[in-house]
Parts: structure tokens; sequence; C-alpha cells
């Protein structure tokens, strides 16, 4: 009997999108949002209600996934050292960006 492939699940760890983010000046951002714990999905759509679920970071050579609710202690980090990088946002009008941070629209 053979061994099944290994699934990559291409979901990348803290150390790697901030190893992407040093690394860049440029990035594509996309946020997933999800409802809040208490309310299931709902609110899901709505980021100021909802929470980060996955974050999406992709310069011109890789792109990395990281899921926020393994790694929820991150997130403030990822978020802080996006602060000083130029970012192409996907659906930035929907996204939360009550960060302080400068959003040309």
């Amino acid at each position: 009997m053979s061994t099944p492939p290994q699934t990559q699940t291409g979901l990348n760890t803290p150390e790697q999108v901030l190893r992407l983010i040093a690394g860049s000046r440029l990035l594509f951002l996309d946020l997933e949002t999800c409802g809040p714990a208490e309310r299931g999905q709902e609110g899901g759509l709505n980021p100021r209600q909802g929470r980060i679920r996955l974050i999406t970071l992709h310069d011109a050579w890789q792109t990395c996934c990281m899921d926020c609710f393994a790694y929820p202690a991150a997130l403030p980090l990822v978020l802080e050292a996006l602060k000083s990088k130029i970012l192409v946002i996907h659906n930035a009008s929907f996204d939360p960006w009550d960060s302080g941070w400068q959003v040309a629209r």
C-alpha cells in the first residue's frame, strides 16, 4: 500500500509573513473576516464587527497567507510592520482601517 501524498496547506507562520514584509517596499494585501466569536458568522461581512481570520500578502515573487486564529498574538505585529509599507489593498473601502494608517483612495 502506498503512502498518500502530503497536503500542502499554503499557510505561513508569522515569522515567514514578517520576513516577507521586511524584505518588501510594496505589498498586495487582502483580509478575510468572519463574525465575532459570540455571534458565529453573523457580522463577518462587517469588518468593524468581525474579526480578521486570514491575512494574505503578495510581493512580486511570493504569496504568504497567515491564519490569524492560529497565531492571534502575531496579528498586531504584522499590522504594525505593514504601516511603513506601500500597500495595494483588495477592497480597501471594506476592510477595517481604523489603525491610524494613511489610506489613499
